[in-house]
């Protein structure tokens, strides 16, 4: 689980809409899932004046402005909606550090047994999977040229999301050797042709993955050191 944005998008009419995305993804099956976070509603709150500690009548009007509501208790409950209601319970989640994964979302994955893997700013490759996605969908936004069009609205965002996902669950895949959504289903995305996985094939496939990466960046650690030398 992680956050994607906030991204401003600007249209030629002066039009600007900015989004922000919990997205999901299941690091076996690679099955992708990203929604939308909502945006609280302009407020305006009663401030009290010159009261000097004591209740008084005086007000001002401040008006507030919206912004992405990212609490623990709203991304806990876009996730349960999106995927624990769908999907078999998982063993384990990974999610990172931020204040939106505390209180209300640990309690929520608590409800589920699901044993908590935290990830730090130091150390994003653990939910390397998942940032890769991110990158991804970057891509296909500058490509999709919303940005700059000659005006933008809540549709347009709503359209790049679902088309973003598809493909996401629709590309080859070359650990799996066929797509999200093949992997899952059985057949293949676009065609009706069937498709089985050999998930302990699969398996072993990323373990090789996995020996080779950690012996390269272990081969660069004992290799990579400099010495310097200064000559009087």
């Amino acid at each position: 689980m992680d956050l994607i944005g906030p991204y401003p998008l600007k249209g030629k009419d002066g039009t600007q809409i900015d989004f922000m995305c919990v997205t999901m993804i299941d690091p076996e099956t690679s099955w992708f899932k990203i929604v939308e976070l909502l945006v609280s509603q302009p407020q305006e709150l009663d401030i009290p004046t010159g009261t000097q500690g004591r209740k008084g009548r005086d007000t001002y009007k401040q008006h507030k402005e919206p912004y992405f509501d990212k609490t623990s208790d709203t991304v806990g409950a876009l996730i349960n909606k999106t995927w624990f209601s769908h999907y078999p319970c998982s063993q384990y989640i990974v999610y990172n550090n931020g204040s939106e994964f505390k209180l209300h979302f640990e309690t929520l994955c608590d409800s589920y047994g699901l044993k908590h893997k935290l990830t730090s700013v130091k150390n994003p490759q653990a939910n390397a999977i998942l940032e890769r996605v991110h990158q991804t969908i970057m891509g296909m936004l500058r490509t999709a040229e919303i940005d700059m069009a000659d005006t933008i609205s809540e549709s347009d965002i709503v359209d790049f999301l679902t088309n973003a996902a598809w493909a996401v669950r629709s590309t080859y895949h070359t650990v799996l050797k066929a797509s999200p959504g093949a992997s899952i289903f059985g057949r293949d995305m676009l065609f009706d042709i069937p498709f089985i996985a050999d998930w302990n094939k699969i398996g072993e496939h990323r373990q090789c993955q996995t020996d080779r990466n950690t012996k390269v960046r272990t081969h660069h650690v004992s290799t990579g050191i400099t010495k310097l030398v200064i000559k009087y």
